[in-house]
């Protein structure tokens, strides 16, 4: 089983994944789906863990903003993580 580590989603910023106006969890969620990574259940929480430290790390170029609550969809996540200008 390959993990899924830090290092992938900085990869996705430099990629322009997170260009504003960022991308929701679901969004996140395929781009790893697409790289051949199998992501349900617990391990969405922790994806959305690992996104919460990159957001909250000095050094990170990474932020997120919280979606309106009348734009809230399940699985969705309740933020939008996005590129630092």
């Amino acid at each position: 089983m390959v993990e899924i580590k830090k290092e992938i989603f900085l990869e996705f910023l430099e990629e322009g994944l997170f260009n504003p106006p960022g991308k929701t969890m679901r969004e996140i969620i395929e781009k790893l789906d697409k790289r051949g990574f199998t992501v349900s259940g617990r391990k969405i929480g922790r994806i959305s863990q690992t996104m919460t430290v990159l957001c909250q790390d000095k050094n990170s170029k990474l932020e997120r903003d919280l979606i309106p609550e009348s734009e809230w969809e399940k699985e969705q996540g309740k933020y939008r993580y996005k590129k630092v200008k």
